[in-house]
């Protein structure tokens, strides 16, 4: 929606920017660590990605970077900045404004590293962040959206004007207000992250190391008994399999010591009960991760 309004406003319209996961071109919040290399992977988008043919001529391009999803997001400040910094200031070769870089930083809290100090450097960066993560109030639909104080206001002109409900304005800030909550459960979730992918190391599966709250794992032809027998456990996982690049993936999230700890002690039962042997994965992609 937001690329949409942009684009009414003349703004530059959307281009995914495209990575390996584990060999073929997805959505970044997936894949490789090297953002400096996407600035060359652009392309403008066509009729198939659910743009009308006049939208799509509007030019120059957006991009849209998800970075604590990558698998190696610990190394990636340096290049994301250098990416961001190359984008913002950028043309893409072509004789129009600037690009536009909208960063989600849905998963900051459990990464730690930020971008958004930029937007009073780059007029033309956005960054957005969700409620719904770490302080758990995903049934409020409620996040936020940062951004220059040169273009917000061109933003609210069309934002709705009741964008977001009155439960989740009067709950927000006490949730705000309860940082001692808020430091345990990250902690809970950061030593679970830990745990889930030493577990999964020791069965043999191969996985995406995550600084977000989940971890992406390749069960691989057997994705679906898994999923399944998971659930008839009591734990429901994401089959992310549909997801270009991601056949035989699953996404396990991470939340409470409780929940983990539960999640650890069905994951090798399940393994055994679908048959899952470690000879039967790919090799391994090199971001994937290792003891």
């Amino acid at each position: 929606r937001l690329v949409r309004h942009a684009w009414a406003l003349g703004f530059p319209v959307l281009v995914r920017i495209h990575n390996q996961l584990p060999s073929s071109a997805s959505h970044i919040g997936y894949g490789s660590p090297e953002i400096s290399t996407h600035l060359h992977n652009l392309h403008a988008p066509s009729e198939s990605d659910g743009f009308p043919g006049d939208f799509i001529g509007a030019l120059p391009v957006s991009s849209f970077i998800h970075p604590a999803g990558l698998p190696i997001a610990t190394l990636l400040d340096r290049a994301l900045r250098r990416a961001l910094e190359s984008a913002l200031n950028a043309t893409i070769g072509m004789d129009h404004e600037p690009v536009a870089v909208l960063v989600d930083e849905a998963y900051y809290d459990f990464w730690g590293q930020t971008v958004i100090d930029a937007v009073t450097r780059f007029p033309n960066l956005f960054v957005t962040r969700t409620f719904s993560k770490a302080y758990g109030l995903a049934g409020l639909r409620i996040g936020v959206l940062a951004g220059n104080s040169i273009q917000m206001p061109m933003v609210r002109k069309v934002a709705s004007p009741y964008n977001v409900n009155g439960i989740a304005l009067a709950c927000l800030p006490h949730a705000i207000a309860d940082r001692d909550f808020l430091a345990d459960y990250i902690q809970q979730v950061l030593q679970g992250r830990a745990r889930l992918m030493i577990q999964l190391t020791c069965q043999g599966v191969p996985y995406w190391i995550s600084q977000a709250n989940f971890v992406l794992a390749k069960i691989g032809p057997l994705h679906r008994e898994f999923v399944a027998e998971m659930r008839k456990r009591g734990i429901l996982v994401r089959d992310r399999s549909s997801d270009p690049g991601c056949n035989g993936c699953v996404r396990m999230t991470v939340g409470t010591t409780e929940h983990t700890e539960r999640l650890l002690i069905v994951l090798p039962e399940v393994l055994n009960t679908i048959g899952w042997m470690a000879t039967q994965q790919v090799s391994a992609s090199p971001i994937m991760g290792s003891v």
